[in-house]
């Protein structure tokens, strides 16, 4: 008999608790507090989201670029090429990694900032890669034009 006493007392107790929390107010404001928002309040989601490629530059030659973590409260980051992060590499949060681009030309790195309720941000950022030959090739045949142009004027 004294165990159903305890149960019912317990389930009165539990029922009590959930009513309360589901109503609880703030004094004067009229905002509500829900138990989700508790357990965001514990765990918020990422925040502050910044990150880096290569420090902010707009240009690389090399395919291996670092990444740079600004973020609050991200437990993974996963890395895509693609807005719908499929395939991507997920990584444990760390201020910065390694990351390779997949082609020559303007590569768009998609992140999603994750903690661990799965609460997500997802941001994206640019570069281009431009292999070092090409860039040799261009600046040699800039350095041709100009030398005719020299070339040229003195002549005039």
């Amino acid at each position: 008999m004294k165990n159903i006493k305890i149960k019912k007392t317990s389930w009165l107790f539990a029922t009590l608790f959930t009513i309360i929390l589901n109503s609880l107010t703030f004094a004067g404001t009229g905002f509500g507090l829900s138990p989700d928002t508790l357990v965001n309040t514990l765990d918020p989601a990422p925040s502050n989201v910044f990150v880096l490629i290569n420090n902010g530059a707009t240009t690389t030659l090399f395919a291996n670029v670092t990444i740079t973590n600004l973020t609050y409260s991200a437990t993974w980051v996963d890395v895509a090429d693609n807005p719908a992060f499929s395939p991507c590499v997920t990584n444990i949060y760390a201020p910065s990694f390694d990351y390779i681009l997949p082609t020559e030309g303007t590569n768009i790195v998609y992140f999603r900032y994750r903690d661990v309720l799965d609460g997500s941000y997802i941001t994206n950022q640019w570069i281009n890669l431009v292999p070092e030959p090409f860039l040799f090739i261009n600046f040699y045949l800039l350095l041709i034009i100009f030398k005719n142009r020299q070339k040229s004027s003195f002549l005039l």
